[in-house]
């Protein structure tokens, strides 16, 4: 008997705690309940904010494309999602990177961001033949297809910006590329003096998508 009214008070017991549970569930006021989900909502907003905000910070930025040296890949006034989180520079890619020596006339000042595509790594032979209208690349001729136009034969805008040779070859050094516009008879590059080989250190990005305009969105290849 004695352990037959033990578990008839357990059971009695439990039923007891449940029904106060759902009784206590059931007295909260329908405001304070909706203000409750209201404040984890708006938790969840702000964690949501503030983790983008840390990955445009970190991981990925804005770049905005200023002229025409890119025709016909990109086009003026563009934008770009740029990254450099874990980034080595391959060939081909198109990256935005930091020049001292070009008059930036937003501030009136010497240095500017620019947008150019990588062509050499370090140790790569570049020749371009302005005769010919071609860039080779360790004695191989690229490709074309993304350039607008070919290298004017007066040689325009080459490494050493005084000379006008109908050719040209250099060796990137460590830790530099080469970089040239896809719009190559109108593109300040590594032809020109004042861009030449650029440090790795000063790119600040790769660019892989364009957001706008919203007709052109896509990746970057």
């Amino acid at each position: 008997m004695e352990e037959k009214n033990l578990e008839e008070y357990k059971e009695s017991a439990s039923a007891v705690v449940t029904e106060a549970s759902e009784d206590n569930t059931d007295k909260i006021p329908a405001k304070k309940r909706a203000a409750a989900e209201l404040l984890d909502w708006f938790d969840t907003v702000v964690t949501s904010i503030v983790a983008i905000i840390v990955i445009f910070a970190v991981v990925t930025r804005l770049s905005t494309v200023d002229g025409g040296s890119m025709k016909p890949t990109l086009f003026d006034q563009e934008r770009l999602m740029i990254t450099d989180f874990c980034y080595s520079p391959a060939y081909n890619d198109i990256v935005v990177l930091w020049t001292d020596n070009l008059y930036n006339e937003m501030t009136n000042e010497m240095g500017e961001a620019i947008v150019k595509r990588v062509i050499g790594l370090p140790g790569d032979v570049i020749r371009i033949d302005t005769e010919e209208g071609a860039v080779y690349r360790n004695g191989e001729k690229l490709e074309t297809e993304e350039i607008d136009g070919i290298i004017y034969e007066d040689g325009h805008m080459i490494l050493d910006y005084t000379a006008k040779p109908y050719s040209m070859e250099v060796t990137v050094p460590e830790g530099h590329v080469f970089v040239m516009g896809d719009n190559r008879n109108n593109s300040v590059d590594s032809r020109d003096g004042r861009v030449g080989f650029v440090d790795m250190n000063y790119i600040i990005g790769k660019a892989y998508l364009r957001v706008a305009p919203l007709e052109r969105f896509g990746g970057l290849y």
